[in-house]
């Protein structure tokens, strides 16, 4: 079993899609029944007092993210909507989960053993050429020139001269500490946060570990079929099943759209 230091919660952000918001967190009570959620919501505003009244049983703490900025932006910086919520909430953060992920075990015994302040990615891995010049976040002209903005001002700021690891998003394992330096900083929106939280991370001297979720950048793997980042890349319930039939350990999977409740969960022997 993975050893995590401290106290741990569960970060759920949803920004749409109330039903299968209200769907994963109750799982992820089913799965995770000491660990208490909170809920950053980052969606249209006039929705937000109706889903906190929905979801009020399920979590500890509803908090409605920078309602001045429109949800593209909130979608594309998600490591700045959870920084603002670790300056206003300021609780303890482990596991920072999204609405399209879904897991069907503990989240202690899907994530890696990690020591105290480390932080956890998904597909954390050192920052080639090839992945730099394929990544549509450093690839696509008007993406890299923000890209390149970036890590000028890494290096300005921090004396960091080229990052030595990106990561995807989906289901980052982050560290009180790491956030408390995070916290501090400035909110430069430049880039997104599959490649701002290793950067930081490395500007703060925190070890970043993969944290096994996905298979990694280009890797052409059996399981980029379960959990991907690509667009319409949504994984089905004949492909969880088939999952389980094949006898894989996997038990992460992105992104699902699709709501699955504790009987369905159990029927595809997935219950605890």
């Amino acid at each position: 079993m993975p050893r995590i230091a401290g106290k741990r919660i569960i970060l759920f952000r949803f920004h749409k899609d109330i039903d299968i918001a209200q769907n994963r967190i109750a799982l992820l009570r089913y799965y995770n029944p000491d660990t208490p959620v909170y809920v950053l919501y980052g969606g249209e505003a006039t929705k937000a007092m109706e889903y906190e009244v929905i979801l009020d049983d399920l979590m500890e703490h509803f908090w409605v993210c920078m309602e001045d900025k429109p949800k593209d932006w909130k979608w594309l910086h998600t490591d700045i909507m959870t920084k603002q919520w670790f300056r206003e909430v300021g609780r303890d953060v482990e596991f920072s989960y999204e609405y399209d992920l879904l897991t069907l075990a503990p989240l202690i015994d899907i994530y890696p053993s990690v020591e105290k302040g480390e932080i956890a990615l998904s597909a954390a891995e050192r920052f080639t050429r090839e992945i730099e010049t394929r990544w549509s976040w450093t690839s696509v002209s008007a993406r890299r020139e923000k890209y390149s903005e970036f890590q000028k001002y890494m290096h300005d700021k921090y004396s960091l001269e080229r990052q030595e690891k990106v990561c995807l998003g989906p289901g980052p394992l982050l560290s009180r500490e790491f956030l408390e330096r995070f916290a501090e900083t400035e909110d430069i929106d430049l880039v997104h946060e599959e490649i701002a939280l290793p950067a930081y991370a490395e500007a703060f001297s925190v070890p970043v570990n993969n944290n096994g979720l996905h298979p990694g950048f280009f890797k052409h793997s059996p399981e980029d079929k379960y959990f991907t980042c690509m667009q319409g890349g949504d994984i089905s319930r004949e492909l969880i099943e088939q999952c389980r039939e094949e006898g894989l350990a996997r038990r992460a999977f992105h992104p699902v759209k699709a709501a699955f409740d504790i009987e369905a969960v159990r029927a595809l022997g997935y219950g605890l």
